[in-house]
């Protein structure tokens, strides 16, 4: 596949003075300003450095009318104090439909795109470069608008806690099957599958998985899949 992801394309109004308020944001550099198209891309050197797609702001006629069908999730060191900064330099919260008690902060820039600020990660997340997001909303919850995923952990998907009932080694997967305690699925008896191999791989993960067992309590992050499975993206407390 020869394909690359270069760049984000912002729409608006004005490239300038919007692409200047993302290079504070972020403490990201320019390097390509003309009137219809600023280009922002990670401090040289930095770990994002080339990994990271650059942000480029275009100008367009008409000014924004709904909500973006994509938008930014940032993972900070500290929450409240990076939401303070991104207020002080001129972000709003918004509400697009978010449920709540949720861990994420929504906010627009100056131009009204949403952007996300997500919870610092803890010790317990242990993020590597291939482990998905984190989940940061109980289950049956709801929310508009699409989800992205960079390399951190599954944001939006769902959590459930359960009653371990069964383990199983099943070659590249370790299989947990377990009691929901609570709604919308109390009772039901549900199965996750936790990779050793393949794109959503944790060995880590499915160690700590295949150690559970039976009637022990764990929280487990998940991405439902086809089939009726449930594939297992986190999970605490580490046994």
């Amino acid at each position: 596949m020869s394909l690359k992801w270069q760049c984000i394309v912002v729409d608006c109004i004005d490239p300038g003075p919007l692409a200047r308020w993302w290079a504070d944001l972020l403490g990201w550099r320019i390097t390509f300003e003309e009137p219809d198209e600023v280009v922002l891309e990670p401090p040289e050197g930095s770990p994002e450095d080339g990994v990271s797609p650059d942000i480029l702001f275009g100008r367009v006629p008409e000014t924004k009318q709904i909500k973006n069908r994509i938008h930014f999730d940032l993972r900070p060191d500290d929450q409240a104090l990076e939401v303070a900064r991104a207020e002080a330099l001129g972000a709003r919260r918004v509400d697009v439909g978010q449920d709540e008690p949720v861990t994420w902060v929504v906010l627009a820039d100056p131009g009204g795109n949403e952007y996300c600020i997500l919870r610092a990660l803890t010790p317990d997340d242990t993020p590597s470069a291939d482990a998905p997001r984190d989940n940061r909303r109980p289950p049956g919850s709801s929310r508009a608008g699409a989800e992205s995923h960079p390399r951190c952990r599954f944001r939006n998907m769902p959590i459930v806690r359960i009653t371990v009932t069964a383990v199983s080694d099943e070659g590249d997967n370790v299989v947990v099957w377990g009691r929901a305690e609570h709604a919308p699925s109390e009772g039901e008896t549900i199965g996750f599958v936790f990779q050793t191999k393949g794109e959503q791989a944790d060995i880590a993960l499915a160690e700590r998985a295949s150690r559970l067992v039976d009637g022990t309590e764990a929280a487990i992050d998940y991405i439902p899949v086809a089939g009726g499975w449930n594939l297992g993206t986190g999970l605490s407390p580490s046994p």
